[in-house]
C-alpha cells in the first residue's frame, strides 16, 4: 500500500480559500438575521414592536405563539389547519411533479414518436419564460372554471405540470 501523499497549499491558496470560507460565513450570516430578527420580534408586544422594531423585546413573550395557536382564526380555520395544508400541498405536489416528470421524461428517452422533438424543444423554451408571467393567466383560467379552493386542483397547481421531466431525460 502505498503513502499517501499529503497536499500542501501555497500562501496564496490559503488566502484565497479563507476569503471565500469568510465570504459564504457573511453570506450565510446574511441569510440567518431575517430570522433571527423575525424570532425575536415575535416575543414583542404589539405596542412594543410598533414602538421599535428593530430593538431587543424588553421582555420575552412567549404567550405570543399560544396566542397565535389558539386565538387565529381565518374563515373558520386555525393556524394547525394551514398547517396541515401546507403538508398536504407539499407533499401532493412533490409526489404529484416526481411522478409526471419520471413517466413524461422515459417516454420521450425511450420510444421514438411524432411530435418527440417538438415537445423537448417547448419545454426548452418554457424554461426562458419565468413563471411569474404567467401566473395572471393560470389565476384567471382557474376562476373561470370554477376551480379555486379546491384541495385537488391545488395539489395538482403545486405539482408543477411544466417540463420539468428535462432533467430526468438524460438519467433514462
Amino acid at each position: 500500500m502505498k503513502n499517501e501523499e499529503r497536499k500542501y497549499y501555497s500562501l496564496g491558496e490559503k488566502t484565497i480559500l479563507w476569503c471565500v470560507f469568510v465570504f459564504f460565513a457573511i453570506y450565510a450570516l446574511t441569510l440567518l438575521i431575517p430570522f433571527v430578527w423575525a424570532f425575536l420580534n415575535s416575543l414583542k408586544t404589539n405596542a412594543e414592536y410598533f414602538i421599535d422594531p428593530f430593538g431587543l423585546p424588553k421582555k420575552a413573550h412567549f404567550e405570543n405563539y399560544l396566542s397565535a395557536f389558539t386565538e387565529l382564526n381565518v374563515y373558520g380555520h386555525n393556524l394547525v389547519d394551514m398547517f396541515i395544508n401546507s403538508i398536504i400541498l407539499t407533499l401532493g405536489g412533490t409526489i404529484v411533479s416526481t411522478i409526471v416528470a419520471s413517466m413524461t421524461a422515459y417516454v420521450i428517452a425511450k420510444y421514438d414518436f411524432v411530435g418527440r422533438k417538438f415537445l423537448y424543444n417547448m419545454a426548452i423554451f418554457t424554461f426562458i419564460i419565468p413563471i411569474v408571467g404567467n401566473l395572471p393567466a393560470t389565476y384567471k383560467l382557474v376562476n373561470d372554471l370554477g376551480l379555486m379552493n379546491n384541495m385537488g386542483i391545488l395539489v395538482l397547481y403545486a405539482g408543477g405540470f411544466g417540463f420539468n421531466f428535462i432533467i430526468l431525460h438524460s438519467y433514462f
